[in-house]
């Protein structure tokens, strides 16, 4: 998985993208990451995520920001960008 932090370019290819904090990689974000890969087999696409390191800002972090990242590509996604 290629990791991009705090992202100040545009990246080289075009991205089926979902956003969100990721804590935990639950099945709702699976189902994201899932439409993501569809997309971009569908259509040529990099599947991508964008997310935010760190805790959230209510309470503890769930994982790691390192969990998070091997998660995200253990359902597919092989670009993470993250702030």
């Amino acid at each position: 998985m290629e990791i991009i932090k705090n992202p100040s370019a545009p990246y080289p290819c075009e991205t089926a993208l979902i956003l969100g904090n990721f804590d935990g990689v639950h099945r709702a974000h699976q189902a994201l990451a899932k439409k993501a890969l569809l997309a971009s087999e569908r259509d040529g696409l990099v599947p991508a995520a964008f997310t935010f390191s760190g805790a959230p800002s209510k309470g503890l972090p769930l994982c790691s920001d390192e969990e998070k990242a091997r998660l995200l590509e253990s359902v597919g996604i092989r670009v993470l960008f993250t702030f």
